[in-house]
């Protein structure tokens, strides 16, 4: 038996067919990389544009009364899994919103950043 399946191995690939097909998925991967590489580099620069938004923000308390009164947006980090599989990472969400005088700890959950995929 094992005789047969490594002759029937062989012959598939000295087949043209399983070659050109061979040749294809694996150019469709590398192509899939390239995507990927350019929708992470769009989403980092996003990411970091939000933060930059959202750090200006928390400079402008002046006193402890504004701090704690203060809704404080917290951002998530993408994860860094995605390049294997998303997972559905778009439709989860990515900030929050908290305060510290009103001691419930998260508040809001939502999805900042648009996404064009």
């Amino acid at each position: 038996m094992r005789t047969v399946y490594i002759h029937q191995l062989l012959d598939h690939f000295k087949s043209l067919r399983f070659q050109i097909s061979l040749l294809l998925v694996l150019m469709l991967f590398g192509l899939n990389g390239v995507i990927y590489s350019w929708k992470h580099d769009r989403l980092v620069q996003n990411y970091a544009t939000l933060r930059a938004q959202v750090s200006s923000g928390y400079e402008a308390s002046t006193s402890l009364n504004q701090i704690v009164d203060r809704w404080y947006h917290l951002l998530y980090p993408r994860a860094e899994t995605e390049f294997i599989v998303e997972g559905g990472a778009n439709w989860f969400a990515n900030s929050a919103y908290v305060n510290a005088a009103s001691g419930q700890g998260l508040i809001y959950d939502r999805h900042v950043g648009g996404f064009n995929n």
